[in-house]
């Protein structure tokens, strides 16, 4: 293989942009709130931006979680019901 001596320029064309969210996913929820709160101390605009995402993604998944364990109370209550069929007539609001 052949160096070349000196600069050498080159061009390459961006043709796709990937994001990925990654924001210390692997961290408890206490260590989530300490890292926004020092992100947030800063007077940085990108470490206050920063803590805002996390801020975000801490949120989805605690909405997750409350979801999923409403789902599970639904259904464990709806498998204590006594099993009925009811008819257009059962369902009167009187």
């Amino acid at each position: 293989m052949m160096q070349t001596r000196g600069i050498v320029a080159f061009e390459i064309e961006i043709t796709e942009i990937q994001v990925t969210e990654k924001s210390s996913h692997n961290r408890d929820e206490k260590n989530h709130q300490n890292i926004i709160s020092e992100l947030e101390k800063t007077k940085y605009f990108q470490s206050i931006a920063v803590a805002n995402e996390m801020k975000k993604c801490l949120l989805k998944i605690l909405l997750k979680i409350i979801i999923y364990n409403l789902q599970f109370i639904i259904l464990s209550y709806l498998c204590t019901l006594p099993s009925r069929s009811f008819g257009i007539g059962d369902l009167n609001t009187h």
